[in-house]
């Protein structure tokens, strides 16, 4: 992917899959708001619990008006999605073994996850298939 900054903002942009991250390996319970915008594409991803390249969780704005909550387990899956009209930020909390998506105060989606669940990492953004995103602020608090 290409990444860069512009007048304060951090642009990530793929031709087929990119992805950027902060904070630490070892963050447990914590919740996590971004503020973006989608430019191009229509794979929208923040990740949560980020283990590399190859493990995280993420929600993901995808092409059909939908929200998701993914894992990626050496590749991503949908875990659970729902109909979505997007327009501000999205919070995500992952505590314990259960992930959660959160916009303007109401909570979308929430999954258990059962089957060899990340239970910590760091937090960070990520996009498939020639998208393009613009992020403003990324604010992560412990719970």
């Amino acid at each position: 992917g290409l990444m860069y900054l512009e007048d304060g903002e951090l642009h990530l942009s793929c031709a087929d899959f990119a992805e950027a991250y902060t904070g630490r390996h070892d963050w447990e319970d914590y919740s996590a708001e971004f503020t973006f915008t989608p430019l191009t594409g229509a794979d929208h991803m923040v990740n949560v619990r980020v283990q590399g390249a190859i493990r995280s969780y993420a929600v993901g704005l995808l092409a059909d008006g939908k929200i998701a909550i993914l894992k990626n387990d050496n590749g991503y899956r949908v875990l659970t999605d729902a109909p979505f009209a997007w327009e501000n930020g999205i919070t995500v909390k992952a505590v314990g073994n259960t992930i959660s998506a959160i916009a303007d105060g109401a909570e979308l989606l929430k999954i258990t996850d059962e089957e060899h669940p990340y239970l910590q990492g760091s937090v960070g953004v990520s996009m498939l298939r020639g998208t393009h995103d613009k992020y403003r602020r990324i604010a992560v608090k412990g719970i």
